[in-house]
């Protein structure tokens, strides 16, 4: 009697091998390319015969949706049907498939793509499936945590995109420092030193606060949150420092927490060592001890204040699952007392300057930025995009910088909340639905005021306090809106790089792979999640170099480590000769090892893109070999004078640092400062012909954008979205 039929979802062993392999007759794991061939440390020879791609693609579409079907659906009854019966079902499904992938190209055709998550079931009839589903994606995962438990992140987030792009880099080039690392499944979390809090109270650098430093504190604090959260203002914190650092008798408990999380944050923004470090951490740890006291009992509009506050202060000590927590404390707490129900209004520009309207925007934009980033569920409700506030328009009065900086984060944090209920609703997301939300963050930038979109050059060389908190709540304005845009771009810049990335392993790659994508709408959203990267890194690292920035930006490190990992992955994958990208790089890199001198977070988020870009210098060794061997098949090279491995590489790849320096930036003089200031912000343009204005930080009236500027590499960029800070970049 012979063995039943294994079914496709059951099978162990590969159902197709590569021509290499079979050749040699070596085991092939199906992929493109296999192990054997990266092994054998030749991927452009791991081709697949034409006869047998297709039969690939469907057993790995009938395989997935098998396993998907059957972890849904309950087990079935038994079945008395035979062999023969099986292999009809089993033909009949590759059919149906088959009949799927024909209308997914017909779709492809039309210019309609779709990205789906991992967790997909199902897929629109004109979406291109046979190109999405055959690239993997970023998926959720679980990290451990300093105490060992574990922790979920989410698919979107940067942490399991890093991971898809140390998994997709192994495959091609071979294990590296940015590939294999041993704590890749560690959740990096700092201890705060609580046992300081049992010790001397306010010593340790807190006695030589007197009532004029810790005003500057204040400052720090209000410059720092400015665009994020706005929940007291100074007529309400100032008045609390003739109270002796809150502790007079009758000051009520949450006035006393808010002026310690106030000073902590002061404290934390500013910090050059860790005296000052553990100052701010013992001023928490007084407002937290008054916290629990007594204010989860009954939910205060106060409560909420100070558990966003606390939060906002764990972000830049880098304990971002604490900082989830307390917002999810916050989150349950405004609810109960409805100010989610304030934007339902009719009129909520009625609320404006409202303490219950402003606690609520606080906490929609901290909380749904902290989701993005981590990649979890909500904790606040589903809420519709509100409407423009009343003093969007030019001819408005005029209104306190930090409500219009609150005002514009809140609604394009908007938008991130539509784009992912709308990703979690329907697990897919096309073309046409980014498109539309690109289009509606443009709508909202062309409604922001001027005050927001640029910043006076008189104020650059030594900016007041109150001029440095507006050009910080610019700042997270624009980095907010190019997050956006990556979040809603990046799946098909996944998309337009895997093509490119198994074309270029094939022998058929090359600096024109990008203009012969099948889907032009790939293309071009792939391009503004670049460009939106690009800018990022651009006006971060402009803010730094014109001392424009605090030591320490909770949300800032996040934003440039997604641009950084987003420009690696294009130049690792691209290995055309764009300088803008380069520079652009280098840029976030420069940035977040500024911020690494008083932020471990963002010290490890440096060593990150270092070892990056030492992989992007060894991959693009690689492929020049690769290239010299198959031109020169009858002739060796026998004799080569070294020319000392740094200087290869800085001419290969100029805007990155040799593999000597990697993970260990100097400081720029200022020489060298402002020659790569001028040469990556200024003279990219005689190349690229960028507008000066784009890119200069010295200006102060915006200059209109050429439309025809991008009209053929990059036609998206003018139409779905655009500079929105004209005076900084």
């Amino acid at each position: 009697m012979g063995r039943p039929k294994v079914r496709p979802e059951d099978r162990r062993r590969a159902p197709l091998a590569c021509v290499s392999c079979q050749t040699s007759k070596k085991r092939c794991d199906s992929r493109v390319p296999c192990a054997t061939c990266v092994h054998r440390r030749q991927p452009h020879r791991c081709v697949y015969a034409e006869s047998s791609r297709r039969r690939q693609m469907v057993d790995v579409l009938g395989g997935r949706r098998a396993r998907d079907a059957a972890a849904a659906a309950p087990p079935p009854p038994p079945s008395t049907a035979g062999p023969l019966s099986a292999a009809r079902e089993n033909q009949s499904q590759s059919q149906s498939l088959q009949q799927e992938m024909d209308r997914g190209k017909e779709g492809a055709r039309d210019g309609t793509a779709a990205v789906h998550t991992p967790s997909a079931t199902s897929a629109s009839p004109s979406s291109a499936e046979e190109t999405v589903r055959s690239f993997p994606s970023p998926e959720s995962r679980m990290l451990r945590s300093s105490k060992g438990e574990p922790l979920f992140i989410g698919e979107t987030a940067s942490l399991s995109f890093l991971q898809f792009l140390r998994h997709t880099l192994r495959r091609y080039m071979g294990p590296s420092a940015f590939t294999d690392n041993g704590e890749v499944d560690r959740m990096l979390e700092v201890e705060l030193g609580e046992q300081q809090q049992q010790e001397g109270g306010g010593e340790g650098g807190q006695g030589e606060e007197n009532v004029e430093f810790r005003r500057e504190l204040i400052g720090c604090y209000f410059g720092a949150t400015c665009g994020i959260i706005n929940v007291y203002t100074e007529e309400e914190l100032y008045p609390l420092l003739e109270d002796d650092a809150g502790s007079a008798p009758g000051l009520p408990p949450a006035d006393t927490a808010a002026l310690h999380l106030a000073l902590a944050i002061g404290r934390q923004v500013s910090a050059t060592s860790d005296v000052e470090a553990k100052a701010a951490s013992l001023h928490f740890f007084k407002a937290r001890q008054i916290a629990f006291q007594g204010m989860l009992m009954d939910p205060t509009v106060d409560m909420v204040r100070v558990f966003l506050m606390m939060a906002f202060f764990l972000l830049g000590a880098c304990r971002r699952n604490g900082a989830s927590m307390y917002l999810g404390v916050a989150s349950k707490a405004a609810t109960s007392l409805g100010l989610h129900e304030m934007v339902r209004q009719s009129n909520p520009g009625a609320y404006v300057g409202d303490v219950r309207y402003r606690t609520w925007q606080s906490l929609r934009v901290l909380e749904t930025i902290v989701t993005a980033i981590l990649g979890r569920h909500s904790s606040v409700p589903p809420m519709p995009i509100p409407s423009p506030p009343p003093h969007s328009g030019e001819d408005m009065p005029d209104i306190n910088h930090r409500h219009m900086a609150l005002d514009a984060t809140f609604m394009a944090t908007a938008y991130i909340d539509d784009f992912a209920q709308k990703l979690s609703s329907s697990k897919t997301l096309n073309s046409a639905a980014a498109d539309q939300i690109l289009q509606q963050l443009r709508q909202w930038s062309a409604s922001l005021r001027p005050e927001l979109r640029r910043f006076p050059a008189a104020q650059i060389l030594s900016p007041l306090p109150e001029e440095q908190e507006s050009a910080v709540g610019n700042i997270h304005v624009a980095c907010v809106y190019y997050f956006s845009v990556i979040l809603i771009t990046r799946p098909f810049l996944i998309q337009h790089l895997s093509v490119s990335l198994q074309s270029q392993a094939g022998g058929g790659g090359g600096p024109d792979q990008k203009r012969r994508h099948p889907n032009q709408s790939v293309h071009q959203l792939a391009q503004a999640c670049i460009e939106s990267a690009v800018y990022m890194a651009q006006v971060c690292f402009r803010a730094s170099e014109s001392g424009l920035l605090f030591n320490n930006m909770c949300l800032l490190k996040a934003f440039v480590f997604v641009a950084g990992l987003v420009l690696g992955f294009s130049l690792f994958v691209q290995d055309d000769s764009e300088h803008e990208k380069e520079s652009a790089f280098n840029c976030a890199r420069h940035v977040l090892e500024f911020l690494a001198r008083s932020s471990p977070q963002a010290q490890h988020y440096s060593q990150i893109l270092s070892s990056f870009s030492e992989a992007i210098v060894r991959h693009r060794q690689q492929l020049k070999e690769e290239r010299r061997r198959t031109k020169t098949q009858y002739v060796d090279r026998i004799l080569d004078f070294e020319a000392g491995e740094g200087a290869e590489q800085q001419q290969q790849f100029p805007f990155i640092p040799s593999l000597d320096s990697v993970g260990q930036l100097p400081p720029l003089s200022p020489s060298t400062a402002n020659a790569l200031s001028d040469e990556t912000m200024a003279g990219i343009g005689a190349e690229f012909e960028v507008p000066e204005v784009a890119l200069n930080f010295q200006w102060d009236e915006p200059t209109p954008r050429s439309n025809s500027l991008y009209s053929d590499q990059f036609p998206l960029a003018c139409e779905a979205f655009e500079k929105i800070w004209d005076g900084l970049i």
